[in-house]
Parts: C-alpha cells; structure tokens; sequence
C-alpha cells in the first residue's frame, strides 16, 4: 500500500533508521516525492471515502443474506 510512497526499515534497528532519516535529510527532492506520494495516498482514507466503502460492504453483505434466508424451491425427483 505505501510502497513507494514511505521509507520502511526494521523495528528497533536504530542503525538502519540512522541511515534512512540521514538519506532523506541528505536528498530533499526524494524527502518531497515521498511526502507527496504519502499525503496523496492518505487522501483516500478520508472519513467519508471509509464509510462508504464501509456502507458498500455492508450492503453486498445485506444482500447475500437475504438470498440465503429466502427459501430455494425444491426440484420434484423422479420416482
């Protein structure tokens, strides 16, 4: 999700991070190409956009359980 968009490095390796923030403050254009891809990726998860990917999913849901609780007619077998 926010592969090109952030700089990720093992939890608790302080050496690795040293060098990560040392990159980012060393390269200013790639500091502002990561901010900007990050903020423009956060965009999406407004509240608003969540609901209503939320509401979606809660409508197919709906949906599916109503085909599920109506009865399926019976095929008569052949005797």
């Amino acid at each position: 999700m926010w592969e090109d968009a952030a700089v990720f490095v093992p939890p608790d390796h302080v050496p690795t991070l040293t060098r990560a923030l040392r990159r980012l403050m060393a390269e200013p254009a790639l500091c502002a190409r990561l901010s900007t891809l990050a903020r423009t990726r956060a965009l999406g998860f407004s509240p608003e956009r969540l609901a209503d990917a939320y509401l979606a999913v809660y409508a197919r849901l709906d949906e599916r359980s109503q085909r599920a609780a109506t009865p399926q007619p019976q095929l008569a077998r052949a005797t």
